[in-house]
């Protein structure tokens, strides 16, 4: 399975595959956007919801049938955009075709990064000056994140993408307008571990 989400506009310089130009549809506004999950065997659109506030990136969380969106709020300009949110959607027919909003967002100032940590089982969020850890919580007719406060990290700046660092299992690498940190949750205390440059 493949997962994307897009907005009003390209992001980041770069334009939307060929069968998003082509296809008609409302217009949109830095307001809203829409969230895809696509089958990566054949490109086949499973699913799509649109979601307010300028989503940037959907992420599944294996094990769960849940998936997380991160929108940044409103605003051209990362820096300029108020607010932010996570939103969460649960399965309710056991695959990625049948996913529907799980209760309210989360809110999570100017969320830009989502990544799934296998290790810890967590959902890790990026936005604003930090990053927060979730973990989601299913039951029969819902899911929700609920945040583990003990692995808040703080003092970046704009962090922004999100990857797993294949070299030093356990460790994240973290990207951000002060450039690329590398971080090791359980021995940062709240702040980040070493900065790699930018």
């Amino acid at each position: 399975m493949a997962a994307e989400s897009g907005g009003s506009r390209p992001s980041h310089g770069t334009s939307p595959p060929r069968h998003e130009r082509r296809r008609p549809g409302p217009a949109r506004t830095w307001d809203s956007g829409t969230a895809s999950v696509y089958r990566r065997r054949d490109k086949k659109l499973l699913w799509s919801a649109n979601v307010p506030d300028y989503p940037h990136i959907i992420e599944r969380a294996p094990g769960t049938g849940a998936a997380v969106v991160a929108d940044r709020g409103k605003g051209p300009g990362g820096g300029d955009a108020r607010g932010g949110s996570l939103h969460v959607l649960r399965s309710t027919g056991g695959h990625s075709g049948s996913l529907v909003r799980a209760g309210a967002p989360i809110p999570f100032h100017q969320a830009h990064g989502l990544l799934r940590d296998p290790r810890r089982e967590r959902m890790w969020a990026a936005g604003g000056s930090g990053l927060g850890a979730y973990r989601i919580v299913m039951t029969a007719s819902s899911a929700r994140p609920v945040e583990d406060a003990a692995r808040r990290l703080t003092g970046f700046h704009h962090p922004h993408g999100l990857q797993p660092d294949h070299q030093h299992p356990g460790r994240l690498l973290v990207t951000g307008t002060g450039g690329v940190y590398a971080v090791a949750p359980r021995r940062c205390g709240g702040r980040p571990c070493a900065h790699a440059g930018r």
